[in-house]
């Protein structure tokens, strides 16, 4: 089951796991300080 909120400005937050884009989040998490180098499979898994 997945659940969307959409604000009247068109921020929208959703717990569809489809709609997430993988590279975008491997790429932001392998730049960040605590989390360096993670491993792509490590994200796709934690997703």
């Amino acid at each position: 089951m997945t659940d969307t909120w959409r604000r009247a400005d068109g921020y929208e937050v959703s717990t569809d796991k489809a709609r997430i884009d993988l590279d975008v989040v491997h790429g932001f998490l392998e730049t960040a300080y605590w989390s360096e180098k993670a491993p792509r499979e490590v994200v796709a898994r934690s997703i």
